[in-house]
């Protein structure tokens, strides 16, 4: 038996991300998203960005918006107090998915989103 865990996309379509926090134009200092890195099922484990990241499961939600289903248990305290406990996701600046994760223009805008614990995940939808 396996002691790696391997996860099954929640919904259709969802893929497996590491998302890096904070501002490309600020080297990742601030509040939204720098980018995405996909990240495989066999995981659990970030790159250690000094960013900070999160893994979550990213795709097209029932009602047409991109959302975000953060793995709860895989967010740091230190991420959890920041992002996180104000049960809003605060988006500082524009943030395009990358074309080759996601159809072309999906674009997250600035915003204060809320944040909606869902078992074990936090949902954003944008």
């Amino acid at each position: 038996m396996s002691t790696k865990p391997s996860l099954l996309p929640p919904k259709p379509g969802f893929l497996l991300l590491e998302v890096v926090y904070g501002l490309a134009s600020r080297d990742c200092r601030g509040m939204g998203i720098c980018k995405f890195i996909k990240a495989s099922s066999s995981l659990l484990s970030t790159t250690g960005n000094p960013c900070g990241s999160s893994i979550a499961w990213g795709g097209i939600g029932e009602d047409g918006k991109f959302e975000l289903l953060v793995l709860r248990n895989r967010v740091s305290e230190e991420q959890w107090d920041r992002r996180f406990a104000s049960e809003k996701f605060v988006v500082e600046e524009v943030f395009q998915v990358p074309e080759e994760l996601f159809a072309a223009g999906i674009e997250l805008k600035v915003g204060s989103y809320p944040v909606e614990v869902a078992g074990e995940y936090l949902r954003i939808s944008f």
